[in-house]
C-alpha cells in the first residue's frame, strides 16, 4: 500500500541540510561568477588604455554630432555624472552641463516669465545617444512637463495653461484650443482698403490697359526666399501695374508721369516741382510777367530762372487743386487709404499690414505647395472687408495633422522652444581641425 502524500509525509521525506552539502556544480559557479566579473574588469581597463570609448556609448549620436562620436569628454566635461546622479536620486541632474553645449549652441531663454526653478537643462529636452537624426525634435512628453500645467514667475500667462496633445477634435482637456487670434475674434487692423472678392474674381479685373486679367492668389502674394513665408505687400510690385492712375494728378500736363507712391511731403514736394518747372518753360503762356534779373551765379551750379510772383501764385493755385484730387478725390490715395487733412499737410495712416501671423508658431508654406491656397483659405474669394482675419482654422490643420493622419502633429511641428530674436551674436571656440573625425 503506497506511503500517503500529505504535506506531513512529504516535509519527513526532504533533507534539510541538501543545499549545505558540497557539490562540483555548486563550487564550479562561484568560480564562473569571480571569473566573468574578471574578465569583464580587464575589458574595460584594456579599452581604457586603448582610448576606446565606444564601450561606454549608450548608442549612436545624432547625425550633428558625429564628428565627436570618438571623442567623449568633448560633451561630458565632468566625470562620474551618472554615479552622482544616481546617488542623489535626481532625475533630472545630466552627464552633460548647459555649459558644454553652449561652447557650440546659442541657447536663449524659452520665456523671460519662466519659473528659474523648472528650467529644463539643455540634455534634459535634447537627448543623446538614441540614433535621432536632429535633437530639435523633441519628443512631447517634454513639453507637457511644463505646458501641461504651465506655471510662470508672474503667476499669470498670456497663453493656454493646459495642453497636452494635438488630437483631432479639440473637444477633450488638454487638446490644442483654437489659434489665440481666432479665439478671441480678433480683426486685421491694417489701415488698407482690400477687397479679396473683387481682386479674385472668375471673370477677372481690368488690368493694364484697361485689358481683363484674371489674378490668382499668386499674382500678388509671393514666397520669400526661404519659401516660408509670403513677402510683405508692396505697392510697386504688387498694386502699382493696376492702380498707377490712383497717383495721376494732371494728365494735361504731366501724361504718364504720376505721382511717386510716398509720404505727402515728398508727394508734394514732387509736385510743387513739376509745376515750378512747367512754369518756367512755358512763361509766355500763363502771362506771367519777366522775372527779375537773376544774381550771379555761384561756379558749378547749374542757373535757375527764378519764378515771378505771379508764377509762383500760379504754381500755389495749381498744387492747391492737384492735392484735392490727389488726397482728397476717391480714386486717389482715398481708394485705399485713410486720409486726413493735417494743419499744413495730408496726413496718410500707416497701412500696418502684418508681415507675419501667429508669431509664436512656424510655419512654411513651401511644405504645402501641393494645395490649392484656398484650401486653408478658404474665406479668400468671398472676403469685402480688410478687418476680416482670413487664417485657416485649427480644425482645418487637424484634417492633415494629428495622431490619425499622415502629417505630422508634434509640438515641435509648429513650436520652437528658444526664441531665435533673443540668439546672441555667436563667436565659436573650435577649429575646423577639432570637428574633424
Amino acid at each position: 500500500m503506497p506511503a500517503p502524500r500529505d504535506s506531513k509525509s512529504l516535509a519527513e521525506r526532504i533533507d534539510i541540510n541538501y543545499w549545505r552539502q558540497p557539490h562540483p556544480l555548486r563550487q564550479f559557479k562561484w568560480w564562473l561568477s569571480g571569473a566573468a566579473v574578471m574578465v569583464a574588469a580587464g575589458w574595460l581597463i584594456f579599452a581604457v588604455v586603448s582610448g576606446n570609448q565606444r564601450i561606454f556609448s549608450a548608442g549612436p549620436l545624432s547625425v550633428a554630432h558625429s564628428m565627436f562620436e570618438n571623442d567623449c569628454a568633448t560633451c561630458h566635461t565632468r566625470s562620474w555624472q551618472p554615479a552622482v546622479r544616481l546617488a542623489s536620486g535626481d532625475s533630472r541632474r545630466r552627464s552633460v552641463p548647459n555649459e558644454a553645449c553652449l561652447a557650440c549652441h546659442d541657447g536663449p531663454i524659452h520665456q523671460q516669465k519662466e519659473i528659474a526653478a523648472d528650467v529644463p537643462s539643455c540634455a534634459e529636452c535634447h537627448r543623446e545617444h538614441r540614433g535621432s537624426t536632429t535633437l530639435a525634435r523633441v519628443p512631447d512628453s517634454q513639453c507637457v512637463k511644463c505646458h501641461g500645467d504651465l506655471k510662470t514667475s508672474s503667476g499669470s500667462t498670456a497663453f493656454e495653461p493646459h495642453v497636452i496633445h494635438f488630437s483631432l477634435s479639440g473637444s477633450r482637456v488638454g487638446d490644442h484650443p483654437e489659434f489665440g487670434l481666432l479665439r478671441r475674434q480678433e480683426p486685421d487692423t491694417a489701415e488698407i482698403k482690400l477687397n479679396h472678392a473683387v481682386h479674385l474674381k472668375a471673370e477677372g479685373v481690368l488690368g493694364p490697359g484697361g485689358k481683363p486679367e484674371v489674378l490668382t492668389c499668386s499674382s500678388c502674394h509671393v514666397p520669400d526666399s526661404d519659401r516660408r513665408y509670403m513677402q510683405p505687400i508692396n505697392h510697386e510690385q504688387h498694386c502699382s501695374r493696376c492702380h498707377s492712375n490712383s497717383l495721376t494728378f494732371d494728365t494735361e500736363k504731366f501724361a504718364g508721369r504720376p505721382a511717386p507712391h510716398r509720404e505727402p511731403a515728398v508727394v508734394r514736394a514732387v509736385m510743387r516741382q513739376r509745376y515750378s518747372e512747367f512754369a518756367r518753360l512755358n512763361s509766355e503762356s500763363l502771362n506771367a510777367e519777366s522775372p527779375p534779373a537773376p544774381p550771379r551765379r555761384v561756379p558749378g551750379r547749374p542757373a535757375t530762372q527764378p519764378l515771378s510772383k505771379q508764377g509762383r501764385d500760379w504754381v500755389q493755385q495749381q498744387l492747391d487743386q492737384a492735392e484735392r484730387v490727389l488726397f482728397d478725390g476717391a480714386g486717389g490715395c482715398r481708394y485705399c487709404h485713410s486720409v486726413q487733412p493735417g494743419d499744413s499737410d495730408w496726413k496718410i495712416a500707416p497701412p500696418k499690414i502684418p508681415n507675419r501671423w501667429l508669431s509664436h508658431s512656424t510655419f512654411r508654406h513651401d511644405s504645402h505647395r501641393m494645395l490649392g491656397c484656398t484650401q486653408c483659405h478658404e474665406r479668400a474669394t468671398a472676403s469685402t472687408v480688410t478687418r476680416e482675419v482670413l487664417l485657416p482654422s485649427i480644425e482645418t490643420c487637424r484634417q492633415c495633422h494629428g495622431r490619425k493622419n499622415g502629417a505630422r502633429g508634434d509640438c515641435v511641428e509648429c513650436h520652437e522652444f528658444h526664441d531665435k530674436s533673443r540668439e546672441r551674436d555667436f563667436n565659436g571656440s573650435h577649429s575646423i581641425g577639432r570637428l574633424l573625425p
